[in-house]
């Protein structure tokens, strides 16, 4: 449960920040993520961007994204073995180690163990006093402007 949470949680952060793309590998590399599906309008858009590998015996591998051509796009550097098909990986645009520690740390700001030296019973917000302070015209009519 909580991977398909951290999972979606990196899509929408990614989908706010500029851009996400998911897809099923469909070749056998060591430096490419391929896919039928990867052969799109934008694909120069790609370049510079982050591959991270979802599943099979790559998972959690992540690296950025050198070139696009057709639907291959090469990593800067290889992965630490080839890809099998059917892997499946998403694009995202920022390392997704820096995601999750930035997701990470928004969790121990609204979930902390203690606050005030004694423990959380569950989500915190800290308030703010964001009082207005507005005079009263009837009882101070020097404020008053015409």
């Amino acid at each position: 449960m909580a991977s398909v949470a951290r999972s979606r949680l990196r899509e929408m952060l990614a989908r706010a920040t500029g851009f996400y793309y998911s897809g099923t590998n469909t070749g056998t590399s060591a430096s490419a993520v391929t896919d039928a599906n990867i052969a799109r309008y934008d694909t120069g858009r790609l370049k510079n961007l982050w591959g991270l590998i979802l599943t099979g015996n790559r998972a959690g591998e992540s690296r950025r994204i050198a070139s696009v051509s057709s639907t291959t796009a090469t990593l800067v550097t290889a992965l630490s073995g080839a890809l099998a098909n059917a892997d499946t990986f998403e694009i995202l645009p920022f390392d997704p180690i820096d995601i999750h520690d930035a997701l990470q740390q928004a969790t121990r700001n609204v979930w902390p163990k203690r606050v005030n030296g004694r423990a959380a019973r569950g989500l915190y917000l800290p308030t703010t006093d964001e009082t207005l302070v507005v005079d009263n015209l009837l009882l101070n009519p020097s404020f008053e402007t015409f």
